[in-house]
């Protein structure tokens, strides 16, 4: 995470889905300015996260969802599994 060029652009709770047909989860994902984090956060605990995994920005399209203006999918263009949909909460 630590990398002179890295920048935090975002952060906040997403329901993210592999597809239109599973069942989302709700993430708190963080957005920076190259990788996507995706955490989950602790019931249990104040202001911690558990991990859940990450997507790297490079060779991704964003697709944004005319019907839902608050549903967006990103995928990587390399390979067509890391396909991820994101409603905002």
């Amino acid at each position: 995470l630590c990398l002179p060029s890295r920048r935090l652009e975002l952060e906040g709770n997403l329901l993210v889905s592999h597809s239109v047909k599973s069942k989302p989860s709700e993430r708190y994902i963080f957005l920076f300015n190259d990788i996507i984090l995706f955490t989950k956060v602790s019931k249990s605990k104040t202001n911690q996260y558990h991990w859940k995994g990450f997507m790297s920005l490079d060779n991704t399209e964003l697709n944004v969802n005319l019907e839902d203006p608050l549903a967006f999918e990103i995928t990587r263009s390399i390979n067509k599994k890391d396909h991820f949909i994101f409603t905002l909460s």
